[in-house]
């Protein structure tokens, strides 16, 4: 079995079960008071099953959603429907996007910049700055860098859930990490029992690209935004040397194009 690098039908499962609509997560009343006022479209980019998008929809914004997983697209749409939304929901790679709106706003969120390559995130952030409108924001936020623990390969169990159905859902991870390139390079293996026999395997190449706060500072510059602003932990105006979990940004694109 070759490992991959999206997320497939075990890990949308897994992703869905343990990070579920409606949790208090640290960045959903972040975005909610950031948005607040925006009228126009808001793009949310990496959108997975629904987790940020559907509160966001639910205030009363208009959002959209692409990811490049038909599989958490799947979560998604259903999370949506049960809920009486329809958004318009796309598969599509943030760093090859083409879509023919443009937007007040773009949102990528929970360190979801970090499982592109370097050349794939700047890419995805010009691609980005050509989907806002002129003056629109990004917003984006990333882990706060830190050298993992038990970076020495070795397989380790990570998480176990039971189902409601009496099926478990398993997940190993060996994980090592690069200092030079500041990778943290993880293989995933899903696993899903029933009645105590495997019935469903999958593996995932899981790599995480960690930045620092002048590292991404410079590259959102490069790419071409501008009045780029940043915070920590999800509190505007705390300053992002503090920050314990989360270095958090917004920039914009230019009022005036050339």
């Amino acid at each position: 079995m070759n490992p991959r690098r999206d997320y497939g039908p075990l890990c949308a499962e897994f992703y869905d079960r343990t990070k579920p609509i409606g949790v208090t997560y640290p960045d959903v009343m972040y975005y909610l008071n950031e948005l607040r006022s925006t009228a126009g479209p808001i793009l949310e980019a990496a959108v997975g099953t629904g987790r940020l998008l559907i509160p966001l929809l639910e205030s009363g914004l208009v959002v959209e959603g692409i990811d490049a997983s038909e599989d958490m697209l799947a979560y998604c749409r259903r999370h949506c429907e049960e809920r009486g939304l329809a958004p318009r929901l796309r598969c599509a790679r943030i760093e090859t996007l083409e879509l023919p709106d443009r937007y007040d706003a773009i949102l990528l969120a929970f360190g979801s910049m970090m499982l592109l390559s370097t050349q794939e995130a700047m890419d995805a952030l010009k691609v980005l700055r050509c989907h806002l409108r002129p003056g629109g924001s990004l917003y984006l936020d990333l882990d706060v860098p830190r050298i993992p623990e038990h970076a020495d390969g070795t397989v380790r169990l990570l998480r176990r859930i039971d189902c409601s159905n009496g099926d478990v859902l398993t997940l190993y991870s060996a994980t090592r990490y690069d200092m030079i390139r500041h990778l943290e390079h993880n293989q995933l293996r899903y696993e899903k029992s029933s009645n105590g026999k495997v019935v469903a395997e999958e593996l995932q190449d899981f790599i995480l690209r960690w930045y620092g706060m002048d590292e991404m500072t410079l590259m959102l510059r490069v790419a071409g935004f501008e009045n780029i602003e940043s915070c920590a932990d999800f509190e505007p105006g705390k300053d992002p040397v503090l920050a314990r979990e989360w270095l958090c940004f917004r920039a914009k694109n230019p009022s005036f194009l050339p």
